[in-house]
């Protein structure tokens, strides 16, 4: 695999011009994401005559399985340009990726396809779905309560954690997220357009969400909340505050089992006591 190297800064410009290709967005994700997140020392490279064909970004998290913390590694940002794919360069990518992990330490290998059709192509690696969400469309209604919304901080990270903790507790295979985390993803909807809101009911944190724009248009990309009741009620305020008939949001599999949908996977990088994975993944660049 002499095709294969890490990234290094005279790469930068090929780098993006691909990601930019593969990955067509306003900018304003893209600007965010090379300048906060991207690392040469965790983008992996398949170039031909220096021509970078192929790439992918690995990086590092902890995975909870039974009460225990795993590390392994998060794939991102996979893509190859148009003009060299069906030749293998993804495969050979996705291999070095494995052997990399394995000789790190990592417990497995985790992503989020960027849309369902590719769970298929991911299962060729060894990939099994393992992480679940669901979506729930809030339909608006100004109706008054005793609960008031605000505008996520960075002092609400406590918060916020505390909700993500209640609501993910019995999930077997859950991310850890450390306050670094809830920093860059508050920084992120904020850069891009998007918000943080928590629900609070006499002073009490009730839900939050991430609210982003999908062709301008509120989307939740992540809800969670004490309860269901509280999701919705966050969700019908917010519909009325963006002027919205509805709202869709993406919640934890168990708030709305009805409409429960894979949304990552994962390889394990054992084949002796492979756990039973029921997880939940989400804001993870996704």
């Amino acid at each position: 695999m002499n095709n294969i190297r890490f990234a290094d800064q005279e790469d930068r410009n090929q780098i993006q011009a691909l990601w930019k290709l593969c990955f067509p967005d306003d900018g304003r994700f893209d600007a965010w994401f090379f300048k906060y997140v991207f690392s040469y020392d965790h983008t992996l490279l398949y170039c031909v005559n220096h021509t970078i064909c192929s790439m992918l970004q690995v990086y590092p998290y902890q995975l909870t399985i039974n009460n225990k913390n795993y590390p392994v590694q998060y794939v991102y940002g996979v893509c190859t340009h148009p003009d060299y794919r069906h030749k293998g360069m993804m495969a050979d990518l996705m291999d070095f990726s494995f052997q990399l992990g394995k000789l790190r330490g990592n417990f497995a290998s985790i992503l989020i396809p960027q849309e369902e059709t590719l769970f298929a192509l991911y299962e060729k690696f060894g990939y099994r779905k393992g992480f679940y969400a669901s979506l729930i469309d809030v339909v608006s209604n100004d109706a008054s309560d005793q609960t008031q919304i605000k505008t996520a901080r960075e002092q609400d990270i406590p918060s916020l954690a505390s909700i993500y903790e209640q609501s993910v507790m019995n999930y077997n295979g859950v991310i850890i997220r450390d306050k670094t985390y809830w920093e860059k993803q508050i920084h992120l909807f904020t850069a891009t357009g998007g918000k943080v809101f928590l629900l609070k009911n006499d002073g009490r944190s009730m839900a939050y969400a991430f609210v982003g724009l999908n062709g301008g248009i509120p989307f939740i990309q992540e809800g969670c909340g004490v309860d269901v009741q509280a999701i919705r009620t966050l969700g019908q305020k917010l519909s009325c505050l963006y002027k919205q008939p509805k709202i869709s949001t993406i919640v934890p599999p168990h708030l709305a089992l009805e409409q429960t949908y894979p949304i990552g996977c994962i390889k394990f990088f054992t084949t002796k006591n492979i756990p039973n994975l029921w997880g939940y993944m989400n804001l993870m660049f996704n």
